[in-house]
C-alpha cells in the first residue's frame, strides 16, 4: 500500500502546487468583460456547456450566480480540476454496453433506456437491454487543462467574469 500513498501524496503536492502558481490571478486585476469574450469565444467554449443569465449551454452547472456561491479559489480549483467535484444533478455516469462505453450527465434511467447528455450537442439514448453496467464516473465531461489553454491575461480574465456573476438580475 506504501507505493499508492506515496503516488497519491506526490499527486496531491503537484495540485496543490499547481493551483498555488496560479492563485496570483485572482488578484491580478484581469477585465470581466475580455473575461465574457473567452467564456463565450470559441478558444475554450464554456458557454457551449454552460448557462450564464440566458445564454450558453446546459450540460454542466448554470454559472449565473457562481461569484456569489463559490469562493475565488474554489472556481479556479474547478477550472484546472473539473473532476475533483461535482455538482448535484451534473455527475458523470459511465454506460458500458456489449459494443461501446458512453460517458454524460444522466438523464433519465427510466423506462426501456438510460438517457445521457453527451456534450453540448450530444444526447444518447441507450436501450435498457443494451446496458451492461451503469457506474457513477470520476473524470468530468469538462476536460482539464483549459488553464493552460489560455495565456495568463486570459485566465484572469475568465476568473474575473466568473467571479463577477453574483446575482442572476445582473448577470453580464
Amino acid at each position: 500500500a506504501r507505493p499508492v500513498f506515496t503516488r497519491f501524496d506526490l499527486q496531491q503536492r503537484d495540485r496543490f502546487e499547481r493551483l498555488r502558481r496560479l492563485e496570483p490571478l485572482l488578484t491580478a486585476g484581469g477585465d470581466a468583460i475580455r473575461g465574457r469574450s473567452i467564456f463565450y469565444g470559441p478558444k475554450v467554449a464554456c458557454g457551449s456547456c454552460h448557462t450564464i443569465g440566458n445564454q450558453g449551454g446546459h450540460v454542466g452547472p448554470d454559472l449565473t450566480a457562481v461569484g456569489a456561491v463559490r469562493s475565488a479559489h474554489d472556481i479556479l480549483e474547478a477550472i484546472v480540476f473539473p473532476s475533483a467535484s461535482f455538482v448535484p444533478g451534473h455527475e458523470i455516469y459511465r454506460v458500458e454496453t456489449p459494443t461501446d462505453v458512453i460517458s454524460g450527465v444522466l438523464v433519465s434511467r427510466a423506462g426501456d433506456a438510460v438517457v445521457l447528455i453527451t456534450g453540448p450537442n450530444g444526447e444518447v439514448r441507450i436501450p435498457r437491454s443494451q446496458v451492461r453496467s451503469l457506474k457513477p464516473s470520476p473524470v468530468s465531461l469538462m476536460p482539464e487543462g483549459l488553464d493552460e489553454a489560455l495565456t495568463p491575461t486570459e485566465f484572469a480574465d475568465l476568473l474575473a467574469f466568473l467571479r463577477s456573476q453574483t446575482s442572476r438580475e445582473t448577470a453580464l
